[in-house]
């Protein structure tokens, strides 16, 4: 396979340094105030010219990935490129594409993918050979479940988890692999990057969180306690525990949601026009990678 992992080349339109690189500095992130959102860029640059939209032609920096069957990486490539978006997918749709026959009302999805099934079934295939390599390694299962709240007659709350469609996880899964390659080739170079770390945390810490789960039993590492803890009332708290706890070098306080989930020397993406952090990220990819 050829993998290939594009990031919108917000930098070319952020000079370091330009008063508009301040501001963003200085915000460091896209801003959440009830309904309204405020940008961490003009919205002409975070809404059009980076944002990778289907028919246009777009500034990245594409990471090329050659795979081979076993899903053991062959060879890794940087480039400065033009990207055009061919479809817009929706997860949704893409977990209903296996059960929807000719006669179904929403047979339009189906024709809306069906230039891109062999695209589509070897992504699975590849996420799930990705998937399992890494557990092997002792990593996180990275499917994530997602909190539902009800409330009774008596006006007490309740909640239950819905654990995450195969189409997020699968994307997820090939993120993941991009990302800890990455990382690990710019690692290995003394290249300056912004990384998550994943080592093991101390054997006390590792109990306190085990207690938690209530399992019982010892836990080797973080991410057999995090496994245990899907689907437990603790598992966000136990997740955000454990991501505080790990080495990790970010100029962001907010842990990332389940990031135990990969591997060690882990590159973080959000989106660079929305997050400082992955601003900072493209430009020392640019500069150290595209430059040497």
């Amino acid at each position: 396979w050829k993998l290939g992992l594009h990031i919108a080349d917000v930098d070319e339109y952020v000079c370091e340094g330009s008063p508009l690189d301040e501001e963003a500095k200085l915000r460091r992130g896209a801003i959440r105030n009830g309904f309204e959102k405020i940008e961490m860029l003009p919205p002409m640059i975070v809404n059009d010219v980076c944002d990778l939209q289907v028919g246009k032609d777009r500034l990245a920096v594409s990471v090329f990935l050659d795979v081979g069957a076993d899903g053991d990486l062959l060879n890794i490539s940087f480039e400065e490129s033009v990207v055009r978006i061919a479809e817009k997918c929706s997860y949704n749709e893409l977990d209903h594409l296996g059960i929807i026959n000719d006669k179904s009302s929403i047979h339009s999805i189906r024709e809306k993918y069906a230039p891109y099934m062999n695209i589509l079934l070897d992504m699975y295939e590849l996420a799930a050979i990705f998937c399992a390599k890494r557990r092997e390694r002792g990593g996180l299962d990275c499917a994530v479940f997602r909190r539902n709240y009800t409330r009774d007659a008596m006006g007490n709350i309740e909640f239950s988890f819905e654990q995450e469609p195969d189409a997020r996880a699968m994307v997820r899964e090939l993120g993941y692999f991009a990302a800890e390659t990455v990382g690990r080739y710019m690692f290995e170079r003394d290249l300056p990057c912004i990384y998550i770390g994943q080592e093991n945390l101390d054997k006390s810490v590792l109990a306190f969180l085990g207690s938690l789960v209530g399992e019982g039993g010892e836990y080797e590492s973080a991410a057999q306690i995090a496994d245990s803890a899907k689907g437990a009332r603790f598992y966000g708290f136990v997740c955000a525990a454990i991501t505080r706890a790990l080495p990790c070098a970010t100029f962001s306080d907010m842990p990332l949601y389940n990031s135990i989930g990969a591997t060690d020397h882990l590159v973080s993406f959000i989106h660079p026009a929305t997050r400082y952090s992955s601003l900072l990220t493209l430009r020392m990819m640019k500069i150290g990678i595209l430059a040497s």
